[in-house]
């Protein structure tokens, strides 16, 4: 739905992991994300976001980008559903 609550949650904190750009997309940055979970408790949206544990070198089959774990506990929020 393009809210923007997971975006706006975690700017407003001291770890802005997760960027937007001019289409209303969101992607996490992962060096930056601690897995606090506060995007999913924002999230309007059941299932939305998901935190998906990760090994590193491990494709993200989302991206097609390799993982590398820059985070002490290594998870990926993944979105579950398609932007409206």
């Amino acid at each position: 739905i393009k809210c923007g609550r997971c975006y706006a949650a975690c700017e407003d904190t001291s770890h802005q992991a997760i960027s937007i750009n001019d289409e209303r997309v969101f992607e996490v940055i992962n060096e930056e994300c601690v897995a606090c979970n506060l995007c999913v408790d924002v999230c309007p949206v059941e299932n939305c976001i998901t935190m998906e544990q990760m090994k590193p070198g491990e494709l993200d089959t989302r991206t097609g980008k390799l993982f590398w774990m820059n985070t002490l506990i290594g998870l990926l929020i993944q979105t579950t559903q398609e932007p409206v």
